[in-house]
């Protein structure tokens, strides 16, 4: 089974075991007090500044499977963590990323539906550590893996290339947005997912009163649009190109079907634009995912020293 559909399957009961996870981490960290043993005074909780930066694309029509090799991007954020205790922390993250598919690295190459699109996400998340750590108060620990999860605004604006000059594509209504009821509105470019996955922390004295936190993390995003790649509704009635090609434009209509220019190229004949009522285009009943996986690498700020032992 795809990992999306076991996602998808058993969504309420992962929420439902971070919850408990949460609660019995909350539990334990209330036993687990650091205390500065030069001032006697309880200390436990500290912020750690960040920057991130590794690889990530997007699930969905146009790339039917996860962790598709050929299309990754580089990404790049900051981030500002606020560390609670031994076990618990919240963060806003701020990343820029790209993502895209081509049909012509999977099956529905005669499709031959093709997109880019920059994305930028504002997400606020909370880690849980599955073993104690702290980055400046001694634990027996120096390093711990983590979950993550939360929720995340991020903006898309995918475009395509067609007769070598590119173009964005939710202005044009590729899939008829606008021309009726039927047809519906042009979708947002804005929206809501749910950020959710794990990584591995590790601490590092760099200097007697200098801390730095080092980690790898990947993440997966549960999104509610099903247009990252522009692409959703699957079958079109016989009047759909006509009627693109009418209200919406030549070059809205070229670009919601392009499988001719496919078979003109392979078969070596001149293009002639026409429309397969059998053109299977999209799935709307699946919404699109995007993931990301870094480095990060922070500078803890707040009241340090020497390493203390923890209790």
């Amino acid at each position: 089974m795809r990992i999306h559909k076991i996602l998808k399957k058993y969504t309420r009961n992962i929420i439902a075991l971070i919850v408990l996870l949460l609660l019995s981490f909350q539990i334990t960290s209330a036993k687990h007090r650091s205390v500065w043993s030069n001032q006697g005074k309880k200390t436990n909780n500290y912020f750690d500044f960040g920057i991130a930066t590794g690889l990530g694309n997007y699930y969905g029509d146009i790339v039917p499977t996860f962790f598709s090799f050929q299309q990754l991007h580089p990404d790049m954020g900051i981030f500002a963590r606020y560390n609670i205790g031994n076990y618990l922390a919240f963060r806003s993250t701020f990343i820029y990323g790209a993502i895209s598919g081509d049909d012509k690295y999977y099956k529905n190459a005669a499709r031959n539906l093709s997109f880019r699109s920059n994305l930028w996400e504002w997400g606020a998340t909370m880690e849980i550590n599955l073993m104690s750590f702290h980055a400046f108060n001694r634990t027996k620990n120096n390093f711990a893996p983590y979950l993550f999860f939360g929720i995340a605004a991020f903006h898309f604006n995918p475009e395509t290339q067609y007769e070598g000059t590119w173009y964005y594509l939710q202005p044009l209504g590729t899939e008829g947005q606008g021309l009726s009821a039927a047809y519906g509105t042009k979708y947002s470019q804005f929206g809501i997912s749910l950020p959710i996955g794990g990584g591995l922390k590790y601490r590092l004295q760099t200097s007697y009163n200098n801390f730095i936190t080092v980690g790898a993390e990947f993440g997966i995003r549960k999104t509610f649009t099903d247009y990252l790649d522009d692409v959703s509704k699957a079958h079109m009635s016989y009047g759909w190109y006509d009627s693109i090609k009418t209200f919406n434009g030549v070059l809205a209509a070229d670009l919601a079907f392009r499988e001719d220019e496919y078979f003109a190229q392979k078969n070596n004949t001149p293009l002639v634009k026409m429309y397969s009522p059998d053109l299977r285009r999209g799935n709307e009943n699946n919404k699109d995912w995007y993931y990301f996986g870094n480095i990060t690498i922070s500078y803890v700020f707040g009241r340090k020293g020497r390493l203390h032992f923890a209790r």
